[in-house]
């Protein structure tokens, strides 16, 4: 399950990581924000 989760992140963020450098850094600061609550999130699920 763990894995699957990490996969599906990495292909997200593929796709996320050009539309972020085209973003202010504010923006991708909220990004890593968002991603680093995901992690705790599903670390806090097992």
């Amino acid at each position: 399950m763990l894995k699957h989760i990490l996969v599906l992140t990495s292909s997200i963020l593929s796709r996320i990581i050009p539309l972020v450098r085209s973003f202010s850094w504010n923006s991708s600061f909220l990004l890593v924000r968002y991603f680093k609550e995901l992690l705790y999130a599903t670390n806090v699920d097992r």
